[in-house]
């Protein structure tokens, strides 16, 4: 996280392999990011992530989010 406060802005990074039965694969894909996370006042948070990735068409996404907490 690079703030505190009302917000954070952070950076995420995966590296994964896909597992399927009967077929063998030995890639790795990798995927990193950007998100910004929003808390207005300790009631309902909003977070928008970027991410890019080296899969097929899905390569980049931009994900939004509402939380609520109780």
């Amino acid at each position: 996280c690079l703030s505190r406060g009302l917000g954070d802005v952070y950076k995420r990074q995966d590296l994964g392999r896909v597992w399927v039965k009967d077929i063998p694969s030995q890639k790795w894909h990798n995927s990193y990011g950007l998100g910004v996370y929003l808390n207005i006042l300790d009631v309902i948070s909003f977070v928008v992530t970027y991410s890019r990735s080296n899969v097929g068409d899905l390569d980049e996404v931009v994900n939004f989010g509402t939380g609520f907490y109780f």
